[in-house]
């Protein structure tokens, strides 16, 4: 059963890409463990869309996902239908609210790619 939300209906600003949202109604409980990786709809009218949620999640996971799973680089692996059916049921297995996965535009994740992350400083090169 998913929990109410009060702010249902709120329009939003995503914080990362600036495409107007809108809160949902109703999302999944929060009874997984907190080291699971999932995608979580907004309980408040703040913080990002889901395609950049997606993105978000890949700057963690990044490195397992190139190396490990995909065999070729972010973003441009995106673009495989199989690579996004493969990433959903992840996302899927994980307790992530449903609505979640159909917002996702990976198309827009891949073109938004190096827009930078709220909360996390950019690393500087050249810089010791």
């Amino acid at each position: 059963m998913g929990e109410l939300i009060p702010f249902a209906g709120a329009l939003a600003e995503c914080e990362r890409c600036h495409i107007q949202l809108r809160v949902a109604s109703v999302r999944r409980d929060d009874s997984n463990p907190s080291w699971v990786p999932r995608l979580r709809l907004a309980d408040k009218p703040k913080g990002v869309c889901a395609s950049c949620n997606v993105r978000i999640w890949f700057s963690v996971m990044e490195p397992v996902l190139e190396t490990a799973l995909l065999g070729t680089r972010l973003p441009e692996a995106l673009s495989y239908p199989h690579v996004q059916n493969t990433l959903l049921q992840l996302f899927t297995a994980a307790n992530s609210d449903p609505e979640c996965g159909r917002d996702i535009d990976w198309k827009k994740v891949a073109d938004d790619w190096d827009l930078p992350i709220p909360g996390v400083k950019s690393k500087r090169k050249g810089r010791r």
